[in-house]
């Protein structure tokens, strides 16, 4: 629907929104929510026997290659990153083959560099990145104005409604550039605050899969968990100018509808597995089920 004139709504050269008049949403939130629900779900049904790598892990494939290429299409280049790094760690908690996924993560990146190469405006945010200051004015510019914002902001920052960067010098200080105006108001001390809490929650999402009553809910809690974690590094590593500029919203803090709306469900999601895994229903077998898979981490993986 985000290729439909009349419906879908175009910003900064982008067509990642639907327009409905009333509002806008963005269906990638939607999409790589419903893709990690998938993978849990077909982890779980091929018996959780990932062995037998090729035959379950090919279709999976398949339908993360449909969901990713038209996210390419809008085009969310970063977005299609969090979707295949969230994939990777689930399938790796699952206990996929080693070969199996290494290929896939070789050819992720051999694609990436295609990708980035196939479009002038990515190879000049390299460039920006990798030397901002002789394009402070043009392609480095958002890059050197974060790192003005952090540096303004110094150990303790500038007080809540402080910043200066944020008055028309910082572009998207309201989304993709959110961790950046924090640095400035809130200092060394509010921007570790906000990774701890990130660490905190994935930490938590973590323990929840780990004792939830079943496959299924484990692997959600899983994807669930890691791809509110990446996003949030990500975002964060763009605005400390540890990534190249990428357009993405730091979960829970940047301005956007669709993102707070999913994220917060995902939450919700999060609660569910929890409150399941903790009220006895489940069987001593779904139980086992669950700690043989996560124990596949400390043991012996199939080449």
């Amino acid at each position: 629907m985000v290729y439909v004139p009349g419906v879908r709504h175009t910003a900064n050269g982008a067509s990642r929104w639907i327009n409905l008049r009333l509002f806008t949403f963005q269906p990638s939130e939607f999409a790589k929510f419903a893709l990690l629900a998938f993978a849990a779900w077909a982890i779980d049904r091929n018996g959780g026997k990932p062995r037998q790598g090729y035959r379950s892990f090919l279709p999976m494939l398949a339908v993360m290659g449909m969901f990713v290429a038209v996210i390419l299409k809008e085009p969310d280049f970063g977005m299609a990153v969090v979707i295949i790094a969230s994939f990777l760690v689930v399938v790796f908690i699952a206990g996929f083959p080693w070969k199996l996924l290494a290929a896939f993560a070789g050819a992720g990146v051999v694609g990436a560099v295609l990708l980035i190469l196939a479009k002038p405006y990515r190879v000049a945010r390299i460039q920006a990145f990798l030397d901002p200051i002789s394009q402070a004015r043009t392609a480095g510019y958002q890059v050197v104005q974060s790192l003005i914002a952090f540096s303004n902001g110094g150990l303790l920052g500038t007080g809540v409604g402080g910043g200066k960067q944020k008055l028309f010098y910082l572009p998207e200080m309201h989304t993709d550039y959110i961790f950046s105006v924090i640095g400035e108001e809130l200092g060394f001390v509010g921007v570790t605050l906000v990774g701890a809490c990130f660490v905190t929650l994935v930490w938590v999402g973590y323990r929840i899969a780990r004792r939830a009553r079943d496959p299924f809910g484990m692997y959600l809690a899983i994807g669930v968990s890691s791809v509110i974690g990446i996003q949030a590094l990500m975002n964060m590593m763009v605005g400390l100018s540890m990534l190249p500029p990428k357009g993405m919203v730091l979960p829970f803090l940047s301005y956007g509808g669709s993102s707070l709306i999913l994220h917060l469900a995902a939450i919700g999601v999060l609660m569910n597995i929890s409150l399941k895994g903790a009220d006895g229903i489940a069987t001593a077998d779904d139980r086992s089920r669950g700690r043989d898979r996560w124990a596949r981490l400390s043991g012996d993986r199939p080449c």
